[in-house]
């Protein structure tokens, strides 16, 4: 009986360093080993103690899985909503470079015709100085033509003056 009662003594003593109620040991005097139901009853109130410790190490530990199942689960939930977050965005940014692509052709093709148009805009003002050129040359005909009557005009006058001159003396 000795030894069980010092086993009990000691179970009670690990488990009173962690837990929260410590279990003030009752200590065998030489009078406690003398009377076997003093003995008896210590021993059992060691026991219960140490059974309800069990059960609240027992209830501890059950919440504390329940608590770590919730916690996985819910980092398995968190990680789960930041993948998809993730795939979004990716998406997102694909979506935004594809738009981007398309805007920079878009202002490529507009560059090349805007230069087209200069060009064909150069090419037009080219022809129409062309144009008003060649509708400047028969005026420029007719005033050539207006000054050689003139010429002709004053050389017939000469000779019109000169005969009358010669008639005249005659």
């Amino acid at each position: 009986l000795t030894m069980i009662g010092s086993e009990i003594d000691a179970a009670c003593e690990i488990f009173s360093r962690d837990s929260m109620e410590k279990f003030k040991a009752i200590s065998l005097t030489p009078m406690v080993l003398n009377d076997p139901h003093r003995w008896l009853a210590e021993t059992k109130t060691k026991l219960q103690w140490l059974c309800e410790e069990v059960k609240e190490r027992e209830s501890k530990e059950k919440k504390l899985r329940c608590y770590l199942l919730q916690s996985r689960e819910q980092l398995k939930h968190l990680t789960q909503m930041k993948e998809n977050e993730h795939h979004y965005l990716y998406k997102q940014i694909k979506k935004q470079e594809k738009l981007l692509e398309e805007v920079h052709r878009e202002k490529r093709e507009l560059l090349e015709k805007t230069r087209r148009r200069e060009e064909e805009m150069g090419a037009l003002q080219s022809t129409q100085v062309a144009l008003d050129h060649l509708e400047s040359v028969p005026e420029k005909l007719s005033l050539l033509e207006d000054r050689k009557d003139t010429g002709e005009s004053h050389c017939r006058r000469e000779m019109i003056e000169e005969r009358y001159t010669k008639y005249k003396e005659i």
